[in-house]
């Protein structure tokens, strides 16, 4: 501790330098420096103003004492994705980076320069996910491309309880917390247990992601799939069918009505007994897998239920229920990606 509290003294503490770009908007960098300790901010946009304007064009730039000229920059976002490796600790809201030799700045850019292009490919593939998701009609051939491609992992969840037969779908940390306005599918269930599985799907650009979620009704398979509706409510009373909901946390559930109005008991007190934290952030975040899904007990209760990250986060997303060949309700699928369009 003495010897970080002497390097935090003694390193350059980087500070911002504003000028206009050749395009015109306002750019702001900051400079590190070879074989120099340097004191960057870990949230350069809110701490730092131009004319009481927030700055959104924030670089890094790297100056080689051994070839005495600034070998380049990068996007604040892009430059700290590959400096966090030689960090010697963070102090909100600042970090201290260790002194890198020329070689290791040639490295940093050249990382930072790949970091860009898979940030531009990751949101590319992530806006087209998004539409994927909006789409009002899906097949069993795109489902058993969620699903079943060889790219794919399945996550199967036995015997997730339905007592009430009656399901809905959605935020569980937003809309599903709203409970006069639940809104649930206009087609029940058998009440008992069912299974439920996630697929997970992704590749380096994007990582690991729930593509959809998938709620077994029978083992029976789906020929064909129609969009389901929810019963759309304003305290209590019905006011409109709606065929989509909105994740705004970007996590999605299945549940069943007897396990919201459960959910609904713990949530509310859990923000009771600490009124001035997240939910999310301070109590699921540390219970989620690497993928962004968890299967939770919820306390006090028998009621069992998932919620997974779905895809690319918050938007719209729809249920659809799976048909087999008698045209008897055998799923409800919700599909968050596609797997094809994120390799």
């Amino acid at each position: 501790m003495s010897e970080n509290h002497e390097r935090w003294e003694q390193a350059f503490k980087a500070s911002p330098k504003a000028y206009k770009s050749p395009e015109g908007p306002l750019m702001m960098s900051f400079t590190l420096t070879e074989n120099t300790d340097t004191i960057l901010p870990m949230f350069p946009s809110t701490m730092y103003r131009v004319q009481g304007q927030t700055v959104r064009d924030i670089r890094i730039g790297f100056f080689s004492l051994s070839e005495d000229k600034v070998l380049g920059q990068l996007p604040y976002g892009d430059a700290a994705a590959v400096l966090g490796a030689y960090a010697v600790e963070a102090r909100n809201p600042y970090v201290l980076i260790r002194g890198l030799s020329n070689d290791e700045l040639h490295e940093v850019i050249e990382k930072g320069k790949a970091e860009a292009v898979r940030r531009d490919r990751a949101a590319q593939i992530g806006a087209a996910c998004r539409q994927f998701a909006e789409l009002d009609h899906t097949d069993p051939e795109t489902v058993s491309r969620v699903f079943a491609a060889s790219t794919v992992k399945t996550v199967r969840f036995e015997d997730i309880p339905f007592p009430s037969g009656i399901v809905t779908a959605g935020d569980p940390f937003v809309s599903l917390r709203d409970l006069p306005s639940v809104g649930y599918l206009n087609e029940e269930i058998h009440a008992g247990n069912c299974p439920l599985e996630l697929a997970i799907a992704g590749s380096e650009v994007t990582g690991q992601k729930a593509a959809g979620m998938r709620l077994k009704i029978s083992g029976r398979n789906a020929h064909t799939y129609r969009p389901v509706q929810f019963a759309e409510k304003k305290d209590g009373i019905l006011i409109d069918l709606k065929d989509s909901f909105f994740a705004m946390t970007g996590y999605i559930c299945f549940m069943d009505r007897e396990a919201v109005q459960a959910w609904n008991a713990f949530a509310g007190a859990w923000s009771e007994e600490h009124p001035y934290q997240d939910i999310i952030s301070g109590y699921f975040q540390p219970l989620f897998t690497q993928e962004g899904f968890i299967r939770f007990r919820i306390p006090g209760t028998g009621y069992d239920i998932v919620i997974a990250y779905a895809g690319f986060g918050k938007g719209w997303y729809r249920v659809f229920g799976g048909y087999d060949e008698n045209d008897t309700l055998c799923e409800f699928v919700s599909l968050f990606a596609d797997p094809a369009l994120m390799q």
